[in-house]
Parts: structure tokens; sequence; C-alpha cells
């Protein structure tokens, strides 16, 4: 099912529900490194080094309020 649009299509619908119960609150994931770019087009920032989640790369990204 990639590149049909359904991740960008969840990440939306997931940040409105965040924005909508918990304005105020950071949105914090564990992202797999790779990943990376995907999360920067929806304004998450890398704020970690890269660590091991059972042999795949990730890095904590977070979103600001707003």
């Amino acid at each position: 099912m990639r590149s049909r649009g359904l991740g960008r299509r969840l990440m939306k619908q997931a940040l409105r529900f965040c924005r909508e119960r918990y304005p105020d609150h950071e949105i914090e994931l564990g992202a797999q490194r790779h990943l990376v770019p995907f999360y920067e087009e929806f304004g998450f920032a890398v704020a970690s080094e890269p660590y091991d989640d059972f042999g795949v790369v990730h890095v904590k990204v977070v979103k600001s309020r707003s």
C-alpha cells in the first residue's frame, strides 16, 4: 500500500487530533531515521542522537505546539 499517500493522510488526521485535544503540548515520537524527511514535512525536528530499536535505527522527533 506504499506510495498511495495513506501515511500523509493518517499523519494529518493524527496531528489534527493532537491539536484539538492537546493544544499546549509538543508532539514527540520515535521515527526510523530514514523517514526523518517525511516527518520534517509536518514540522517535526530531530531531537536526539540515533538509537537502536530492535535492530532499526531511530531518532526522537519533536513538533512544537502550533
